[in-house]
């Protein structure tokens, strides 16, 4: 058998398997120490993504929120658009009904123009002496005129919204027969006054004046009660010095029964016959669309009681079939 030479190298001598051991434990070492940290970066990292995601949930239920009150702000915008679209469809129409009254009007007074100077032109070449002598009469369309002061009483209830406009042309015609009166005044069926503050006082006469009180009488909003007895009662009691000749014209369609007699008496003890035969205060009566089948039993009580009112304190009686 051959003897090993002695001091012969040997690969997989003791110090290299410890070196080698050494390298494997060190590679090991450092890999569980790395796999031990790496949860505790994960769970960071998955706190921090919670957090924002939290935060981007809350900003979308803010955005929610922003756009739910935007939206509300948006439909009442649109509502309060289509009420002002609304609004000024009328105010159009108004206006444009308006140019139609001023245009007739504008007409009317171009021929009332016309009218009097054609009678103008023929009075100058009247003849007055081959005229026979006539005297002065206080008399317009069957209605005395000689009164100084005018009350109005109208009935401003609903269903005389209808006769607005006939109402005021009738006022107007009315006023036309006093061309000079020391007062006027007007009040609705209940007796409240169409300008606050003048009550038992005359308004004065004047062509400005006059045209307030249309203005006015044409935006009066309130509605009264159909029956006008307790406007006729406050113009005598609130008027009656027993001295001025005062001239009542009541407009209305309609008349709650009541008891006439009593109320007829109560005007009679406040607006007695004068020794001469006549009365201080005319009370006359203006009836419109007095058809009987239309406007049923009140409809008739205001023409019969008005009737009797007119012919007792020496007034008259007129019912307007038109509309």
């Amino acid at each position: 058998m051959k003897r090993r030479r002695k001091g012969a190298f040997s690969v997989f001598s003791l110090s290299f398997l410890d070196c080698i051991s050494c390298g494997f434990g060190a590679i090991i070492l450092l890999f569980v120490i790395f796999r031990g940290s790496h949860p505790q970066i994960l769970e960071k990292v998955e706190v921090e993504l919670e957090g924002l995601l939290q935060d981007r949930e809350n900003a979308i239920f803010e955005i929610r929120g922003d756009t739910l009150r935007t939206n509300l702000d948006l439909e009442r915008a649109l509502e309060q658009l289509s009420e002002l679209e609304d609004r000024v469809a009328q105010l159009q129409r108004r206006f444009s009904e308006a140019q139609g009254q001023y245009a007739a009007s504008d007409a009317r007074a171009r021929k009332q123009a016309g009218d009097e100077e054609s009678l103008k032109r023929a009075l100058q070449n009247l003849d007055l002496s081959r005229m026979p002598e006539q005297k002065p009469t206080n008399v317009v369309g069957g209605i005395p005129a000689d009164s100084e002061y005018v009350i109005f009483v109208i009935d401003t209830s609903g269903s005389m919204d209808q006769f607005e406009r006939l109402v005021a042309r009738k006022l107007q015609e009315t006023l036309f027969a006093f061309p000079n009166l020391k007062g006027i005044q007007i009040m609705d069926a209940d007796g409240n006054y169409l300008f606050s503050g003048t009550e038992g006082t005359w308004l004065s006469d004047s062509p400005s004046e006059r045209r307030r009180l249309m203005d006015r009488y044409l935006n009066w909003n309130y509605d009264s009660g159909s029956n006008p007895a307790p406007g006729i009662l406050t113009a005598i009691t609130d008027f009656n010095d027993g001295e001025n000749k005062i001239s009542i014209f009541v407009f209305g369609d309609e008349m709650d029964s009541g008891n006439p007699t009593e109320f007829l008496s109560i005007v009679e003890r406040n607006n007695p016959k004068l020794e001469n035969g006549d009365y201080l205060i005319r009370i006359h009566g203006i009836g419109f669309f007095t058809d009987y089948a239309f406007s049923g039993p009140t409809g008739k009580n205001f023409a019969d009681i008005m009737r009797i009112l007119a012919l007792r304190n020496g007034g008259a009686f007129v019912g307007i079939t038109d509309r």
